[in-house]
Parts: C-alpha cells; structure tokens; sequence
C-alpha cells in the first residue's frame, strides 16, 4: 500500500509451524514492515509488478514508457514492486542530490524515525560514512592477502558479507553450527548468541529440531539422522577457538519441558543418543534416517546407516572429549574417545571398498556408493571426512582423494556422487529420482567441495586444491559458462555438471554453507592455521601460484599478524617459524599474548 509518501510492504501468510496440521500455530503475524519513500515529495507510484513491467523487461519498463505517470497501482495477492514517481526540472549542467529509501521497521512509527533520520543527503552520506567505517573495522578482524587479487577481494569482501547475511537469516540446525565456528574468530559474542539457540533447540531424547532462527520461531523436529551432533561438534570448535569453558555450565531448557541443564549435559545426551542408536545398527554404525548430511540420501530410513556420519562422528566424539577433560570429567573424555576408536576400526575394517570409502548400507546391510555398484559407485563425503576426520592413513587417504579426481572430477566442480543415478533405486531415495548432473544427483554440491579442497590440502596437493577451488570460485563460474545466472559474487549451493546437459547452470545462491567452508578453506587448508586448545599451529599447503600469504586471524584477544613465505618452492614442509622476532618450535602452538595485544608470525617453507 502507498501512505503518506510511502510505499509499505506487510507480509500475511508467515508460517513457522510447530505443528504442520495445527492451524493456530501455523498462522502467524510477520511483526515487521517493509518501506520505501523518498527525499523528494512522491508524484505516484505503482505496486503491481506485471502492469509496471508490462511488455517491457525490468532494465526497460512499459510503464516507463508511457505519458502520464505511474498508475498508483496497488492489491494484495499479486507480484509486487515498489515503484516511485518523482518530478525533477533540470537546467542544462544542474545537479540534483535526493534520496530514496529502502528498508525494514518495526512499524509505522520507527519507519518515520528512520525517514527523519537519513532522508536528506547530508545525513545520507554521514550514514554511508559510518558504515563503511565499520565495515573496514569488521573486515579487518580477520583477512588474507595473496598473489591472487580477484580471489583476496572476493574472500575478504563478498565472502564475509554473505556470512553476515546468513546470520540474520533462518537456516538449518547444521548450517547454525557451521556458520556458528566460522564466524567464532570474527565475532566472538555473536558466535555465541548463534550456538545457544541450538542448546534451547533439543528434545529431552536428545534429537532436535531441524531449523532454528535468530528470530526464536520453532519448527518441526529433525528426521535425519546427523543434526544432533553438530551441537558437540561446534561447541567444541566453540571452546577451542575461545578458551571460554563457561558456557558449557550454563544451563538451557528443552523444547518439550523438563529440567533446565548445562549446554555440556545437552552435548552429551546428543552423542549420547546418536550412540545408542548405532549400538543397535549394522557393524554398530549410526543409523541415516531419513538423510545423514545428504538430505536427499533418505531411502533406508528403517535400518541404513551412513558411514560418513560416522566419521563424523569420531571427529566430534575426539574433540569433544576434550572438552570433558579440561572440565574435570574424565570418565566421560575416556567413554568419548573410546566409542571414537570403536567407530574409526569399523569404518576402516568394514567400509573400505579397495579403491574408496562406502557411502552407506541400505535396509538390508548392502553397500551404497561401492565399486559392484552400476550407479552411485563412489561418494564424495566418505572420502574427504576419511582425511578430516582422522580416519584414514596415509596410503588410504591418498588413494580415496585419487580416486575423486579420477571418477568424480567436472570443470564445475565435484558432485556428491558418480556416476549420478538415471534410474530410481529406491534404497537411495529421492536423490535418484532427480535428473542426472543436477542437484544432489550429480551436480557439484559446493559445500561439500570445500571439504575436498581442505582434504588435498591436508595429504600435500595444494595445486590440486588450488584447481578444484577455481572450478567453483563465482566469478570464474560467470565468465565460462553462459548458464551461470546467479550472481557472480555469490557462492550457490550447486551447479549443473556435464551430464545434466546444462553445465555451469546455478542454484540456491546466498543460502549455502559453502559460504562459511570456502572462507575456511584460505585460512584452514591453504594456510594450514590449526586453532588447538593450546594455541595456533601453522602447517601451510601453499599452491605454486601463491608462494607467499599474509594473513590476520584473532585468536583469544590477540590479533596475529602471519606471514607465510613459500617462495624458496617449497609447497609444505616448515623450516623456521618466528613469533615476534624470536625462533620458536614448528611443532609447538603458539600461543596468545598475554592480554589483549599482538603477535607477528613469520612462516618459512
């Protein structure tokens, strides 16, 4: 509707159901409105997309064409568009400063405090001003310079952006977690915030729901079989980068009720959970569900179980237990670290395929992404978390990540399985039922791309990383491949490969975890900054094109400023590292200083 010189957007349908067939809780007031007004007093406007564009396009549309005016159109239930109708008389070589804006308020009165507020150019540009100085502030927290001008603008720029706009935004209990540890060095406190909504998000048997917000709206509870363990997995991250073991004693409720208890209590009955219901699976593996990491993996939800999840699972189960450790309750680091090794034994005695990690076994105990398999025979995520999860040794991790680049490699990128399903299989689930080289069927799944990228880093092929990173970098994507229609500063979540017949094609931009992976990528497998529990260890993996990096990263109060020096040749392999002029041991964390304060790093390959 147009009031008063503005337009105003409201929403009437926002559904967060906690019950889906439960009406009242599925109806809900959207308690913010959207704006738009000027600087300049509003001649007319138009609300209705389909008139205003007519036929026209957006870049020209028909109503602009046209005498008279806008039409000061507006009605509910079609597609809209806020369009604004100004009157300006110029004289040859005369400027003309006004301002529009666009924006959200809480209503009508706080929509009119923000017009008073910026809508004079003056106090536009003082606003634009103060923002721009925050930003540098907030990009300068943590940041990487390297040979590669393109990807250093992009990562220290669009990269942090989007993993700003994924935090005031609704996402997945798994993607909170992720973005949770990536945003934990830049942010600390709002990296908190993010993980003690998960906390207040779990069932008293341990499961939770399957999304949470900063909004505080619940939702449905999960179904597949991996969410509840990225709450161990971040809070251990959580209190690794930080050292903060206080939050682990504060206590949260329980969306069912119950007794309030500590964030530590929540972790260990989720692991707790996922580990009693593997007890009762095949070769003791934790059960899929309806989906592990891979939704669309959902077809043995009765008995299948997933051996990513339980790499996984081992991971989290390690760090975790060190968390139980430094909190004085060894019993429990020791019953962690031994299911750890449970499951790390099983997935290397029953789930090496020869070549390769299994994805999965179905309902009736046969393998899912095995070699005897005509489609699906490999998967991504087994092999890469084989190597990021300690699972496998050095001649298996070389061979799973060989047989990645020689089965599953695309210009695009890598899919999340080869070759891609082209007929439905029943015991894999929905993921065979979408065309071949799109989506989880074969298309390059990018979250999951970074993982391979820090996983080449890891067992020493940096070039090899370097080339997979290029494959799915957005500008790259752009300037290649006509079909690339998201935006070319913007990570998607897939892309099309070859066999879908529409290569480069994207989709789900901006919502993705590749957003926080591909930021850690740089620091993490590139640069091979570790955050220990004792400080930072520096193991770089430097491609041939980027011999030298510098890089800020905050760590506990104290901001390091690291240099990592490649250009004797050498890829890997520390010779010396300084910290403030000093030698100190290659193998020993370096830890922060002492107060809030900073340290310089000098790494030498």
């Amino acid at each position: 509707t147009a009031v008063d010189g503005f337009i105003l957007a409201r929403c009437y349908h926002w559904p967060f159901p906690r019950h889906r067939n439960s009406y009242p809780e599925f109806i809900r007031d959207y308690d913010r409105v959207g704006f738009m007004s000027a600087s300049l007093p509003v001649q007319g406007f138009d609300c209705m997309l389909e008139p205003f564009v007519g036929a026209g396009s957006l870049d020209r549309p028909a109503a602009l064409s046209k005498n008279g005016g806008l039409g000061n159109r507006q009605k509910r239930g079609t597609p809209s568009c806020g369009a604004l109708e100004l009157h300006l008389d110029l004289a040859p070589g005369e400027t003309v400063e006004l301002v529009v804006l666009v924006g959200h308020a809480k209503d009508r009165r706080e929509l009119q405090r923000l017009q008073t507020a910026y809508n004079q150019p003056q106090q536009a540009e003082e606003a634009f001003c103060k923002l721009g100085a925050w930003w540098d502030e907030y990009r300068g927290r943590q940041r990487i310079e390297l040979p590669d001008r393109e990807v250093a603008e992009f990562a220290n720029g669009w990269n942090r952006y989007a993993l700003w706009v994924r935090h005031f935004n609704r996402f997945g209990y798994r993607d909170t977690a992720q973005d949770m540890v990536a945003m934990a060095p830049i942010d600390r406190e709002r990296g908190r915030r993010r993980l003690e909504l998960m906390y207040s998000a779990q069932f008293q048997d341990g499961w939770t729901w399957h999304d949470v917000d900063t909004m505080g709206w619940d939702h449905h509870r999960s179904i597949n079989g991996d969410v509840p363990a990225w709450m161990p997995w971040a809070t251990a991250a959580w209190a690794r980068e930080t050292g903060d073991f206080s939050l682990l004693e504060k206590k949260f409720p329980f969306v069912d009720g119950g007794t309030d208890v500590t964030a530590y209590d929540h972790c260990k009955l989720a692991l707790q959970r996922l580990l009693d219901d593997s007890a009762k699976a095949y070769l003791g593996l934790p059960r899929i569900h309806s989906g592990d990491w891979n939704d669309c993996l959902c077809g043995s939800w009765r008995q299948g179980v997933s051996v990513w999840l339980a790499q996984f699972l081992v991971a989290t189960l390690e760090d975790f237990a060190e968390c139980a450790r430094r909190t004085g309750r060894e019993e429990d680091g020791r019953w962690m670290r031994a299911e750890a090794e449970r499951l790390r034994q099983t997935v290397n005695q029953h789930c090496w395929d020869g070549r390769w990690y299994v994805a999965a076994f179905d309902d009736d105990h046969r393998p899912i992404g095995s070699a005897t398999d005509r489609q699906a025979r490999i998967f991504l995520n087994p092999q890469t978390w084989a190597v990021l999860g300690g699972i496998a040794d050095g001649e298996r991790s070389q061979a799973a990540m060989a047989a990645v680049e020689e089965l599953m490699d695309t210009p695009v990128g890598i899919p999340l399985l080869a070759p891609p399903y082209s007929e439905i299989e029943e015991r894999a689930g929905l993921i065979s039922r979408i065309a071949p080289g799109q989506h989880h069927n074969g298309g390059s799944w990018n979250h999951a791309v970074t993982w391979a990228i820090i996983a080449e880093c890891r067992i020493g092929r940096p070039d090899r990383a370097l080339q997979i990173y290029r494959n799915i970098f957005p500008p790259e994507l752009a300037r290649r491949w006509d079909l690339h229609i998201s935006e070319p500063y913007v990570h998607t979540s897939y892309t099309n490969t070859p066999l879908s017949e529409e290569t480069g094609r994207t989709g789900v931009g901006w919502n993705t975890g590749t957003v926080c992976w591909i930021w850690r990528t740089l620091f993490e497998g590139f640069a091979g900054i570790d955050a220990t529990w004792d400080g930072l260890i520096i193991n770089p993996s430097l491609p041939r094109e980027w011999p030298k990096l510098k890089l800020t990263r905050q760590w506990r109060g104290t901001r390091f400023e690291i240099e990592i020096d490649g250009t004797s040749g050498a890829r890997r392999n520390v010779s010396k590292i300084e910290v403030d002029g000093k030698a100190w041991p290659a193998d020993q964390p370096i830890p922060a200083a002492d107060g809030p304060g900073e340290r310089k790093v000098r790494v030498t390959l």
